[in-house]
């Protein structure tokens, strides 16, 4: 089962890329566009910026996985052993509780897009907002894979903490 994640995580990380390639193409284009030809392209701030809400909840996760989110270190670097481990523990637990709350809060969100369009693409905006829980769910197995792993090396000396 974890292989498998994590290569979907891959999949996930490598659709990530894509759309950043995508969107700095359309946003180069969208420069060329505006000032080699005096026109620009009324569909490209907001097809970027869709790609861009997309690119960071899909992204989250990412950082979740690689210990890379920011997050104050101070009480991380007075704390030593198992005391360090369960600080941890109690920063991912937190960070469930935010994602289980703006999932939640993102629903509401998507009952919402399905009445509403977007002003130039003309896209139905749960196509945008489907990401929220997508992203918070994909949040939260990261975190609970680092809790697993934390209680898994619990009696280690070293933290080699990874999921």
């Amino acid at each position: 089962m974890g292989k498998t994640y994590d290569k979907f995580l891959d999949a996930i990380n490598v659709v990530t890329g894509i759309l950043l390639a995508v969107l700095c193409a359309i946003v180069f284009i969208q420069v060329i566009m505006r000032y080699g030809y005096g026109h620009s392209l009324s569909w490209s701030e907001e097809l970027t910026r869709y790609m861009f809400v997309w690119i960071i909840y899909l992204g989250v996760n990412l950082g979740i996985r690689s210990d890379s989110q920011i997050k104050i270190d101070i009480m991380d670097l007075a704390l030593h052993g198992k005391a360090r481990k369960a600080l941890h523990i109690i920063q991912h637990l937190v960070s469930i509780a935010a994602c289980l709350a703006a999932a939640w809060g993102s629903y509401y969100l998507i009952k919402i897009g399905f009445l509403a369009i977007s002003p130039t693409l003309h896209w139905p905006m749960w196509v945008v907002y489907i990401v929220f829980p997508i992203g918070f769910a994909l949040d939260i197995i990261a975190c609970l894979r680092k809790i697993y792993a934390i209680l898994k090396n619990w009696n280690e000396k070293e933290e080699g903490v990874t999921a």
